[in-house]
């Protein structure tokens, strides 16, 4: 058995686990150092093959929101702008 873990994106691409990139986003959101390690690697352990980026990004959100809640208010700003698509209004 590999030890690579591929993950499903939105789009249905499958790319191996990247736990830098959680850990970026979590530091881009403002958590601190701190809380992004211990969220990377509590989710690294738990990042099963064909798990989707929604379901790592619900749990990141899920732990985060209890460790430090302003970052978690911006990790999850992030995903409700990109949710309003590329014109950013189509509500209008």
């Amino acid at each position: 058995m590999s030890s690579t873990v591929s993950i499903q994106k939105a789009d249905g691409t499958r790319e191996p686990f990247a736990s830098e990139k959680l850990h970026r986003s979590l530091a881009h959101a403002g958590a601190s150092a701190k809380t992004a390690d211990n969220i990377t690697e509590h989710l690294g352990g738990e990042i099963v093959d064909g798990m989707t980026t929604e379901a790592i990004y619900r749990h990141a959100f899920d732990i985060l929101k209890k460790a430090e809640r302003a970052a978690a208010n911006r990790y999850s700003m992030k995903r409700a702008v990109q949710e309003l698509g590329p014109s950013g209004f189509p509500f209008e």
